[in-house]
């Protein structure tokens, strides 16, 4: 609760703070709260991400996710809060497009509101998490 208040105190005292932004705080407020053990291998498996995707994601080499993976070596924190919370993108835009396949074409295509990237690419960043994540939320709205 004490990071709640905090995170909403920083936003009052900063008036100038975009959508963007509070989408990214609520997020990570969630994770604060949640903090339970990711099952890494079900996330990176049942979403429209490949394995070199996710690898971008958590600063890996393709490689070495996989040997981490098979041998089943752990996940430091933030490795774990960065898939949690591109898990969460992945479940924002299975809900925005209802369609799992149409969701991926998104990812895979270039975006002139994401200054040109496709927005797997912007997955790699905090920033780019909360880009895409606002795209999302102006697709909801028809608002592109």
């Amino acid at each position: 609760m004490a990071k709640t208040s905090t995170i909403r105190k920083r936003r009052a005292g900063n008036p100038e703070r975009g959508r963007k932004h509070e989408v990214l705080e609520n997020m990570l407020v969630r994770l604060a709260i949640e903090r339970k053990h990711v099952d890494i291998e079900r996330i990176l498996r049942t979403g429209p991400l490949e394995i070199r995707d996710w690898a971008a994601v958590m600063h890996l080499k393709p490689r070495t996710l996989t040997d981490r993976l098979r041998e089943e070596r752990a996940f430091g924190p933030l490795e774990q809060d960065r898939v949690r919370l591109v898990e969460q993108v992945m479940e924002r835009g299975s809900e925005v497009f209802s369609n799992k396949d149409k969701f991926k074409q998104w990812l895979d295509s270039p975006r002139a509101s994401l200054g040109g990237h496709r927005p797997k690419e912007l997955l790699v960043s905090i920033e780019g998490i909360g880009a895409v994540m606002a795209e999302l939320g102006r697709i909801e709205h028809g608002v592109f």
